[in-house]
């Protein structure tokens, strides 16, 4: 029963000064719990997400190899489509790299947003986005939303790499349902890089306009 009533006597400030405790590596107890919570429920999904497309990488080549091109593609042809997937993967490998330096400079494993509900870290991007004023206490949370919010545009990289994978797997044999996929990849990657640029932009100019206070004595 005590435990019921504390969650419940749980506001939105409290909330809030968790997540600024996690800004400022002092965690609270509480803050820490939610923390840990978090990285479980994280550390889940990936390996959830891995597994799927393992399995959905599987699905796809035994599809294809099903719906192969019925004559050998000339050689200049293939070499042309195995050196595109090569291609491919180097770019796959350096947006897993971007995004691995990225989230070592911003602790993503110790993201304060976890101690956030879903309505707060919405009014975070808000703010971001230049849809309020920003409450001078949780300028050091709005900035930490927007420096993620600039560096998801690492996850573009990979995407660009999917795209030209397929179309060298199309190239090395040119079927409907490659061409299809092909298609379909780079769409998807169209539609995500428009959006994913809007924020990027807006972040970075909401980070222009609120400098981290502590750089000019770093200087």
């Amino acid at each position: 029963m005590r435990q019921g009533r504390r969650v419940n006597s749980e506001t939105d400030e409290d909330r809030w000064a968790e997540a600024l405790s996690l800004v400022d590596r002092t965690p609270t107890e509480s803050a820490a719990e939610r923390l840990r919570r978090w990285r479980r429920l994280r550390l889940s999904f990936v390996i959830g997400l891995s597994v799927a497309g393992l399995v959905l990488g599987l699905v796809v080549l035994l599809v294809g190899h099903g719906m192969a091109a019925t004559t050998d593609p000339p050689v200049w042809q293939e070499l042309s489509g195995i050196a595109v997937e090569a291609l491919a993967l180097v770019v796959i490998v350096a947006g897993l790299v971007l995004q691995l330096k990225g989230n070592r400079r911003l602790r993503v494993w110790s993201n304060p947003m976890a101690a956030l509900t879903r309505r707060q870290r919405k009014q975070l991007i808000a703010d971001v986005r230049g849809g309020g004023p920003v409450d001078p206490a949780r300028l050091p949370l709005a900035r930490y939303m927007a420096e993620l919010l600039v560096h998801q545009r690492t996850a573009l990289t990979g995407q660009v790499g999917l795209v030209v994978l397929f179309a060298g797997q199309w190239i090395v044999s040119p079927t409907a349902w490659r061409l299809t996929m092909s298609a379909l990849m780079f769409v998807m990657w169209s539609v995500s890089t428009f959006f994913m640029r809007r924020d990027v932009g807006r972040a970075r100019a909401f980070l222009d306009r609120h400098p981290d206070p502590a750089e000019p004595a770093a200087r």
